[in-house]
């Protein structure tokens, strides 16, 4: 937290220690390292996690077209299901 001992929404600190592409992960064991990161990051009082981002340039020309941009969302959440689900260990 960033003051006293209780993590609650606006109070929490993020210590960033490495960037990650989606494509970048394309063995089994870029998974299992996500995972071993995840157990060894877990110290108290945080709690370790993954932030998933993924942005559209602006002036993109799919944002002026909703079908389309709803499309790039669900493929988007499609392509980053197989490694929620194994990070969850589904």
């Amino acid at each position: 937290p960033k003051v006293g001992k209780q993590i609650m929404p606006g109070n929490e600190q993020w210590n960033k220690f490495f960037d990650m592409k989606l494509s970048d992960i394309t063995k089994e064991r870029d998974v299992l390292y996500l995972r071993d990161v995840l157990k060894k990051a877990d110290k108290k009082p945080g709690a370790p996690g993954i932030h998933f981002r993924y942005s559209i340039d602006r002036g993109s020309p799919v944002l002026t077209k909703p079908e389309e941009l709803t499309q790039e969302v669900i493929s988007t959440m499609v392509q980053f299901y197989p490694i929620l689900a194994y990070l969850e260990g589904k």
